[in-house]
This record gives C-alpha cells, sequence and structure tokens, in this order.
C-alpha cells in the first residue's frame, strides 16, 4: 500500500522527514519498502519580478514585459492577459537552449 506523507499529516501532527517517517513506521511493525519524492522538480523555477510592459508590435494579444530574477533581467514575451508591473510570477530557467528560441 502506498500512503501520502501529505495525506497522512491530515490524521496527525508530523514534524519528521519522509526518511524520518519510514523509520518510525518500521520500528512499530510496518514495513516500508520505498521512499519516494512525487513532486515536480522546481530546481530551476525561480521567482521573477514583472519591470515594464509594452505592447507587442506585431501581435494584439501578445505583451513585451522585462523581468528580473534578482541576478538578471531578461526580456519576454507573455499572452497573459492579467499581468501587471511589479507582479511575481514563476520563471523556469532553461536547462539547455530551446531550439529557435534561445541563442
Amino acid at each position: 500500500m502506498q500512503v501520502s506523507l501529505r495525506w497522512l499529516k491530515d490524521y496527525v501532527d508530523i514534524d519528521l522527514t519522509p526518511a524520518e517517517v519510514a523509520d518510525c513506521l518500521t520500528m512499530v511493525g510496518l514495513e516500508v519498502d520505498a521512499v519516494r519524492d512525487v513532486g515536480p522538480d522546481f530546481t530551476h523555477v525561480v521567482v521573477a519580478k514583472i519591470l515594464a510592459i509594452r505592447p507587442h508590435p506585431n501581435a494584439d494579444k501578445l505583451h513585451l514585459c522585462e523581468v528580473t530574477t534578482g541576478e538578471e533581467t531578461l526580456p519576454i514575451v507573455c499572452g497573459a492577459s492579467n499581468i501587471q508591473e511589479g507582479m511575481s510570477s514563476p520563471w523556469p530557467r532553461w536547462v539547455r537552449p530551446f531550439r529557435g528560441a534561445i541563442p
């Protein structure tokens, strides 16, 4: 049987790491085969703040945004209609160039 740590925390106040929970369960006689992290990998995602927004010159529904990650300022093309200057948003840093988009 697989048990989610989040589900378990709905019933028991736990302030332990998943490995520590597995050790405790094993000590009381419950066999733990494996501990797996099933969440997404966000190691290449940072928070970016929108500094400036202007209309795209060749598209009615796109915007040209200037965003900062705290380390660098980047030009971004955005299609969201609900953006505002000063707003923060997740920004994926590419591990490798996206063919045709990033030189």
